[in-house]
């Protein structure tokens, strides 16, 4: 979300919901980009000024990924567990 507005793209609508889960709490970003997938790739290198968004989520979250429910959408979620719970395997 930020590169489109630092480059004045047109952003894509999306969707952002905040779940309270009996042992986590859940972010979800929905998009209409489903093509765009979210990789685990190295760190961009120091000069670069951008690409450490999912960097950080992988840094805080216990857990993250991506679902595609359907041919339209894709939704990059993330869990950080409540401090009173350990992180599920």
């Amino acid at each position: 979300m930020t590169q489109h507005q630092l480059t004045g793209e047109s952003q894509p609508p999306f969707r952002l919901a905040l779940l309270l889960l009996p042992r986590s709490f859940r972010i979800e970003v929905t998009d209409t980009r489903p093509e765009r997938l979210p990789s685990r790739t190295a760190p961009p290198s120091a000069d670069e000024t951008s690409g450490r968004g999912l960097l950080l989520v992988q840094a805080y979250a216990d857990r993250w990924g991506c679902d595609i429910r359907d041919a339209y959408t894709k939704t990059v979620w993330a869990e950080v567990c409540r401090p009173d719970e350990a992180p599920e395997e």
